[in-house]
């Protein structure tokens, strides 16, 4: 982020930075990379480390010392509360269990999150010394799927739930089930809404403020986000965008289309032909002068995006540059720049918390992990 000292943000706008930088730090200091005691760089340099003013930082302090989640003192100045113990790493044998609801009949496909989240999680749960007592994937009761695990030592556990259509009130049961036996529990999860346990997931927010950001520092002179559905996370990436351009590029709007009010599960069951009309209606229309930086929902929507402005004369990448996101074959096919989702750092993290919170830790109520940028030939200016 460039500092966004000197340009008075909207005050809605100055909570939402605060508030990525409370959630960031909160993170840090779960998995191990602020541990306790430990003191923070000073407030400036954090300020200058996450490119905003120091209000904005100070809004963010504020919150997790008021939780006493950080302390502060004139000898040590901001520190993360608490002591650090002999040992951190909790029992020398954790037992953890796993209740998994996701696709495994999509097998090891790159977008069966599931997959991937739970391989990692195991890997790093193995690399912690711990012990898997039991996976129950696609449980037909995940209620009875909790009490398996309890049944088989299990003192903590894992309930994913990615891409998954089962309805909230058996995730809600298993959850209940799991605090009547006293299980610590974190959740991996793309569902929205409050949920009584530590929750992981995507921060969709992030992910629209970095792509704008980069598409802002690649020289584009506007910047559009473009979708032919509408979901909670589409929104919250162009609510991102929105802010990454209030911050960086102030008085430059982003241009919004959207396409159509259903999700995205409505414009899947398109056909190519109809879809490929959808983006053309999108891209109809906007500036053509100038550089412009193209936002799209997913790859395969950013590569009709590039199909439709290679169609109008425009060259990808030198006069319109695209990001798409989930990183997927395609992208890397195409050349399209992407954000990379942290489906792995999704399993990592909950292994860990899991470990901490056997330690005695508590453990925070949500944890939004960040997008990683993967940058291509779509957003490079030298050239097509």
């Amino acid at each position: 982020m460039a500092p966004d000292s000197g340009k008075r943000l909207p005050v809605t706008k100055r909570v939402l930075l605060a508030r990525h930088i409370e959630d960031d730090l909160r993170r840090r200091i779960a998995v191990g990379d602020l541990g306790l005691g430990q003191s923070l760089p000073s407030r400036r340099d954090l300020a200058e480390q996450y490119g905003v003013a120091l209000g904005t930082l100070q809004r963010a302090v504020a919150s997790l010392l008021a939780e006493g989640v950080l302390s502060a003192d004139a000898r040590r100045g901001t520190f993360v509360a608490g002591q650090p113990s002999a040992s951190t790493a909790g029992p020398k044998v954790a037992r953890l269990g796993v209740v998994a609801l996701y696709q495994p009949e999509d097998g090891t496909d790159e977008d069966n999150w599931g997959y991937w989240t739970l391989k990692a999680f195991e890997r790093e749960a193995s690399d912690l010394g711990a012990v898997i007592s039991t996976v129950d994937a696609q449980p037909a009761d995940p209620s009875q799927a909790v009490r398996d695990a309890v049944e088989a030592g299990a003192g903590a556990l894992l309930l994913l739930v990615l891409k998954h259509p089962c309805r909230d009130a058996p995730v809600l049961a298993a959850l209940a089930e799991a605090e009547r036996a006293g299980l610590p529990v974190v959740m991996v999860s793309d569902r929205r809404g409050p949920l009584p346990v530590t929750r992981l997931r995507v921060d969709e927010w992030h992910g629209g403020y970095l792509a704008a950001q980069h598409l802002l520092a690649a020289g584009y002179e506007q910047v559009a986000f473009l979708s032919a559905h509408t979901d909670s996370w589409t929104t919250e990436r162009a609510a991102g965008a929105v802010a990454a351009l209030e911050v960086l590029s102030p008085g430059q709007p982003l241009h919004m289309r959207w396409a159509s009010s259903q999700p995205l599960s409505a414009y899947l069951a398109l056909s190519p032909e109809q879809r490929a009309a959808c983006w053309r209606k999108l891209i109809v229309g906007l500036p053509s002068s100038g550089a412009l930086g193209l936002v799209c929902p997913t790859d395969s929507e950013a590569a009709l995006a590039a199909a439709v402005c290679r169609e109008g004369g425009w060259v990808v990448g030198r006069q319109v540059g695209i990001v798409g996101y989930d990183n997927s074959p395609l992208a890397r096919a195409a050349g399209l720049t992407s954000m990379r989702q942290p489906i792995e750092e999704l399993g990592e993290t909950a292994a860990r918390l899991l470990q901490r919170a056997l330690a005695g830790e508590r453990l925070p109520s949500e944890m939004p992990l960040p997008f990683h940028l993967v940058a291509r030939q779509s957003t490079d200016r030298r050239g097509d």
